[in-house]
């Protein structure tokens, strides 16, 4: 068996702390990412930021991201900034999203300040274009090349 082919690919040779950036529905690569991360327990660290961009609706995978909070423990922590106002009403009373959901646009301001503690071995991006075009300007000032991957559409 080979594979897996591509440049938005997480491998058993990367290694170092990692940051995954999801906008809105591509939060799915990073799902299949976490659950061989968890796999092969390696003892690097995640950090996962999420924004998520649809007002009306729930958030994709929040119950898979809590699950990797509980399992990989210290090794991964996760922020989620998104605009719907029901979203964070609904979670008030659990108290990792209480203080894992931001209700604000993920700008490279917040993106800075989450990596203020954080160093980042290699950065993956997966969204709209509009949206995540700054934040791989951002990180490419700050990693080398073949540190950054990138996944856009649109």
């Amino acid at each position: 068996i080979k594979g897996p082919y591509g440049k938005f690919v997480l491998t058993r040779e990367t290694t170092g702390n990692r940051l995954f950036i999801a906008v809105g529905i591509a939060i799915n690569p990073f799902i299949a990412m976490l659950e061989y991360i968890r796999a092969l327990n390696k003892q690097n660290k995640v950090k996962l930021i999420y924004y998520w961009n649809h007002e009306q609706e729930p958030i994709l995978f929040l119950e898979k991201i809590l699950e990797y909070h509980t399992h990989l423990k210290n090794q991964f922590t996760f922020t989620i900034y998104t605009l719907n106002k029901n979203i964070t009403d609904a979670y008030k009373n659990n108290p990792i999203l209480k203080e894992s959901i931001k209700q604000q646009e993920l700008t490279t301001k917040q993106i800075k300040h989450e990596l203020a503690n954080y160093e980042v071995r290699h950065a993956y991006i997966c969204g709209e274009k509009a949206i995540t075009t700054p934040y791989y300007e951002f990180l490419a000032t700050k990693l080398k090349p073949n540190q950054l991957k990138l996944e856009q559409w649109f």
